[in-house]
């Protein structure tokens, strides 16, 4: 699966940057870039303190807040953190990366529960952005398969996701989920079509025929294209040996 995407802290300070000029003190201002242009730097312990004087220097400003939560994240203080992220999405709800921020960390701690809201909101606030479709899908998909398809098929909407074979395969595996092995074929055939030369996406094609749907002539196919392009591969030996003997055994039916 596609690695978790977020936002860095170079792209905060842009989003910052715009936010500061008819906002806080100037002092505070001045700190806030200096904690911006540390963690540029990766200098995580001055951001960190150049955030908190922005901070005490204004309290309540949308951009020195989440300049800090970063921070701090950054700097492993992620409970309070998580804390303060809390706290500045309850403050700021119109605030997309106030949202964005809770929701990634949530996810991040694997509380998937809890992240849907925030990233629901953050993708109201900024329906194209890929980052917050990505996030919200993956914590759907552990709560609500309907839900997560919606999320997944707002993703391959994009054009910098209509072309990627994982997120089809994912859509394919939770209609299987859902018991509509038929319709995934469709979306599985999509996967192979985009990443042709990628070995496990005709093990599941081959699964799917041989377990859900017993098209055996189908599933001996795909097991075949499976071990043709696995079997040079060290890291699926295991999987290779047991397709080889399923494929010996759907060939004695």
């Amino acid at each position: 699966m596609m690695k978790t995407f977020f936002y860095s802290l170079c792209a905060a300070a842009c989003i910052a940057a715009g936010a500061v000029s008819c906002g806080p003190a100037p002092s505070a201002d001045e700190y806030l870039s200096k904690s911006i242009a540390s963690a540029e730097r990766a200098e995580w312990a001055d951001a960190l303190k150049y955030a908190k004087r922005s901070v005490d220097k204004a309290p309540g400003h949308a951009a020195s807040e989440i300049q800090l939560i970063l921070a701090m994240e950054q700097n492993n203080q992620e409970d309070e953190a998580l804390t303060r992220a809390i706290t500045a999405a309850e403050a700021f709800p119109d605030s997309f990366l106030a949202n964005y921020t809770l929701g990634r960390m949530y996810c991040k701690q694997n509380k998937y529960e809890y992240a849907i809201r925030p990233l629901t909101i953050a993708s109201e606030l900024r329906p194209d952005d890929a980052n917050t479709l990505v996030l919200l899908a993956r914590a759907k998909s552990r709560q609500n398969i309907g839900d997560a398809l919606d999320a997944y098929s707002k993703l391959v909407s994009l054009p910098q996701f209509s072309k990627n074979s994982v997120l089809y395969n994912e859509m394919a595996v939770l209609l299987v989920m859902q018991g509509k092995a038929r319709k995934s074929l469709a979306l599985m055939q999509q996967a192979i079509t985009l990443d042709s030369a990628n070995p496990l996406l005709y093990l599941n094609m081959a699964i799917i025929n041989d377990y859900q749907l017993g098209d055996m002539a189908a599933a001996r196919t795909y097991y075949s294209n499976f071990l043709r392009l696995a079997s040079n591969q060290v890291a699926l030996e295991a999987e290779c040996l047991a397709v080889a003997t399923r494929l010996d055994m759907i060939r004695g039916l």
